[in-house]
């Protein structure tokens, strides 16, 4: 089976169109294929860029320490532990489970 083809039409300026054609000889490519392969790869990179957030290695080991020792629980953090919760336990249908089941561990039984 043949996947699908997409057409991209664009115009360029007489030295741009100059400059691919030149680079595109260089490379040993048609101006189709090398202009393939620029778009191709620069989706890639900003694709890839948009993926992930890198950082440096000592501000990932200084989170790392701050998430194994945390610190003392502020005022708001205390207030919203305190309070009051209401609990809805649902089945992975999004059902309620039968007010008889006392126990969670018996609804797939």
């Amino acid at each position: 089976m043949t996947e699908q083809q997409a057409h991209i039409g664009i115009s360029v300026d007489e030295d741009l169109m100059r400059r691919i054609r030149q680079a595109a000889a260089l490379e040993n490519l048609t101006v189709e294929e090398f202009t393939l392969k620029a778009a191709e790869q620069r989706a890639d990179r900003a694709i890839d860029s948009h993926s992930a957030t890198v950082f440096p290695a000592d501000f990932f080991d200084e989170l790392v320490e701050h998430l194994d020792e945390p610190g003392e629980p502020n005022e708001a953090l205390e207030r919203i532990a305190a309070a009051p919760r209401r609990v809805s336990i649902r089945d992975t249908f999004g059902a309620m489970p039968d007010a008889s089941v006392p126990n969670r561990d018996e609804w797939n039984r």
